[in-house]
């Protein structure tokens, strides 16, 4: 059946409705899942005719929105604000499986892997990858102000780590660049308040009981940045509960459905977050003692004191500052206009 048609069109309702189709837009799995049906159409992706501004027809494959963007900054950077925050959690665990731990937890990896796409670092589109669509997520000149804002980052949230500190700084005066993908009008620039949230800091490691996440018999409470208690051991990207194992409600056990996160871990997650925004909030040293996040506070209390009442739903005036608010997987993101 079409997914869409003249006498059946395809409308939000619909998308809103749909669930991802990761697995058929990966040509592996594609090949595989043909393979294993009857008939070739287990790995078909889903797609639909769409209308284009030529007035002709489009046909379009529906996908996982986490292909192509994570961070929901662009949509953020099209209404032009003054500045941005944008919070990552990426998955530690499973890039330290793959390329091992000492990578994972590398500053510089996390750092170009998550936002190399927004300065124009990505590989060239390539069919085979699932993540080609990254290319397309190009926001910031790379060389704003006269020096590459990636090293900058990179050295910034080591100089941190180094330290103790939760990783949180400001690149400002980002250049926007033009995205036709994304509507977006290049030509101006915004402060963009990055908060990284990989491992544990040590500050907030120190601060703990001594019999809070205990390490195994020979082993520091750390390595690599990360709890060595196994319990503990992806926070703060908690990996969810297995699908045969049980959770307690309101007395009654029930097998999980494989997306619950254990209590503790995310326990301990909260007081994280809670911890770093607190930790951050009056600026942050490095380990060369130079200041290098200014602090929450320069950010939400300016000048006025008043609370103006929100004149649309999702956002809202707080001392004198525009704020909304979006979360996308492992991001949220607070926009200002000053």
């Amino acid at each position: 059946e079409e997914l869409s048609s003249e006498d059946n069109p395809f409308t939000l309702e619909t998308l809103l409705g749909m669930s991802t189709d990761i697995l058929s837009l990966n040509p592996g799995l594609r090949a595989l899942l043909d393979s294993l049906s009857p008939a070739p159409v287990a790995g078909r992706p889903i797609s639909a005719s769409i209308p284009t501004v030529s007035g002709k027809l489009r046909e379009v494959a529906f996908t996982d929105s986490g292909t192509n963007d994570l961070s929901g900054l662009p949509a953020l950077i099209k209404m032009k604000p003054d500045r941005v925050i944008t919070c990552f959690v990426p998955n530690a665990v499973d890039a330290g499986l793959r390329f091992g731990p000492e990578v994972a937890s590398s500053i510089s990896y996390q750092v170009f892997n998550l936002f190399g796409k927004n300065f124009g670092l990505v590989d060239a589109a390539n069919p085979a990858s699932i993540v080609s669509g990254r290319v397309l997520s190009h926001l910031f000149d790379l060389y704003s102000n006269g020096e590459n804002q990636l090293v900058k980052l990179v050295d910034t949230f080591e100089s941190l780590r180094d330290a103790g500190e939760p990783l949180v700084t400001t690149l400002e005066g980002l250049d926007v660049v033009d995205n036709e993908f994304w509507g977006i009008e290049g030509g101006w620039t915004v402060d963009v308040t990055f908060v990284l949230m990989v491992g544990v800091p040590q500050k907030f490691v120190d601060e703990l009981p001594e019999d809070i996440a205990p390490p195994p018999a020979g082993k520091s409470k750390t390595e690599f940045g990360f709890f060595t208690n196994e319990e503990f051991a992806s926070v703060p990207n908690v990996i969810p509960l297995g699908s045969d194992e049980l959770i307690e409600i309101n007395g009654a056990f029930i097998k999980a459905f494989g997306f619950e996160l254990p209590e503790r871990p995310a326990r301990m997650t909260h007081i994280l977050t809670s911890w770093v925004v607190k930790r951050a909030w009056n600026g942050l040293v490095g380990i060369d003692g130079e200041v290098k996040f200014g602090g929450f506070r320069e950010l939400f209390e300016e000048e006025a004191e008043e609370i103006v009442e929100p004149p649309t739903s999702g956002s809202r005036i707080l001392n004198g500052t525009w704020i909304t608010y979006f979360m996308a997987l492992a991001a949220t993101l607070l926009f200002f206009n000053a």
